[in-house]
């Protein structure tokens, strides 16, 4: 097979991704998305870890991370962190990660209220007519540097045409996306290298699903002999009758009643072959490494304990940077809330403080021990080690602080006290 021409001249994803193209590129990744369950769930079991965070508080000032920790907490909710009042915080973020592996990336613009509202990437086009002093970019407006100065939304239409609806400034907005080079304006979806390989899963399980069906369609036939219809044959064509073969489809397996030197053969073989699921094995587990997920995620059945346990510690580490992006998009709106909160007398700072001087982050929310009682021995034994500390045992399993629990026990404990109960 002769390989395809590759070129000679090095191009960026904008200039080979055209309008047409990028199109075409998301409306595969969202077909995927809702007809092929096994490209579906592994989107999900992507958007588990890489988009579930918590938020936690760490200055100096004890009563005033409760504070901030209230804000944000009374901020996550739907009614307010969402300009259409139907997402919270952690379903917008998880959101925010499914568009950007489907579509590439996705845009999402400050309103001065103090929700987001979010822009899916197909929505941001270069306005027409185009400013040809102005430097655009699949709707991106360029500034000095390669800086983004703009983006140009536009509005679907119910005939799928876009309508130009505003400019937004670049610091009214944030873009979330995934790239692979620095002269790159617009992200490019991880399933794009993976398109091809789960549509041919998907069509190979259907003429799988096909060839099963035939397989078990016939489960009688009828072969007379030519003795058997010589009687019968004049009254046939007395009565004007027909000769030729009858297949009862009506009810239960099917029954065909052969004529005299007829045959029906069906294809037959094991279906589906060892080989056949082998190969569909191979494929599903190169296609879902678009998103690093290791096959034994897919099956448990695939690999042992060891196995699966090592292959999930790899996944955790090509997760970190993919994090990091979230991690990055919570900070920056964070930073434009609290700044809201403070600039409308919700939020006091003591006196000399700047929000600088807060000390948050965005927790991921943590795998939980896979072998308790070995795994919590390890943790200690790290820990007396000074190896580990409390929280970061805590951050790493559940995505919050040790602090905290220390707050809540000594919630209990005084509770248990004034109830009268002595703990043991």
């Amino acid at each position: 097979i002769k390989r395809k021409n590759l070129g000679s001249r090095v191009r960026s994803a904008d200039d080979i991704l055209t309008d047409e193209k990028r199109r075409r590129l998301q409306v595969s990744t969202r077909d995927l998305q809702r007809n092929f369950a096994a490209a579906a769930w592994a989107i999900r079991h992507h958007l588990d870890l890489v988009s579930s965070f918590n938020f936690t508080c760490d200055s100096v000032d004890e009563n005033l991370n409760d504070r901030v920790e209230e804000l944000v907490e009374w901020w996550s909710r739907a009614i307010n962190f969402d300009i259409a009042a139907r997402h919270s915080r952690s379903r917008f973020t998880r959101l925010v990660e499914m568009m950007r592996v489907l579509d590439g990336e996705v845009f999402c613009v400050k309103i001065n209220s103090g929700p987001l509202q979010a822009i899916e990437g197909d929505r941001v086009k270069n306005p027409t007519p185009l400013n040809v002093d102005q430097n655009w970019v699949h709707g991106i407006k360029i500034g000095n540097g390669g800086m983004m100065k703009a983006i140009a939304v536009h509005q679907r239409d119910k005939s799928g045409n876009y309508l130009f609806e505003r400019e937004v400034s670049a610091a009214n907005s944030v873009q979330v996306g995934y790239f692979d080079a620095f002269d790159q304006y617009r992200g490019v979806s991880p399933l794009a290298a993976a398109i091809e390989l789960f549509q041919d899963t998907e069509e190979v399980m259907d003429y799988a699903r096909a060839k099963a069906k035939v397989a078990q369609l016939f489960a009688l036939t009828i072969t007379r002999e030519m003795s058997d219809l010589a009687d019968e044959s004049d009254e046939e064509e007395e009565e004007g009758g027909d000769n030729g073969s009858k297949i009862d489809m009506n009810r239960g397996p099917l029954v065909v009643d052969m004529d005299p030197g007829d045959a029906l053969n069906v294809v037959e073989s094991k279906t589906p072959s060892t080989e056949f699921n082998a190969f569909n094995q191979v494929t599903l587990l190169i296609a879902m490494k678009a998103l690093d997920i290791p096959y034994s995620a897919f099956d448990e059945s695939f690999s042992t304990y060891y196995g699966s346990r090592s292959g999930f510690q790899q996944y955790l580490i090509s997760v970190k940077s993919k994090q990091e992006a979230i991690q990055e998009f919570l900070n920056r709106i964070t930073v434009w809330r609290l700044s809201k909160f403070i600039a409308d007398g919700v939020l006091e700072l003591p006196l000399g403080w700047t929000i600088s001087d807060l000390n948050f982050q965005w927790v991921p929310a943590g795998v939980p021990w896979w072998s308790p009682d070995k795994d919590v021995q390890a943790d200690i034994l790290a820990i007396d080690a000074g190896l580990k500390t409390r929280t970061e045992v805590r951050k790493a399993n559940f995505g919050d602080s040790w602090k905290d629990v220390i707050t809540k026990l000594k919630q209990e404990q005084e509770y248990m006290t004034a109830a009268g109960v002595v703990s043991k």
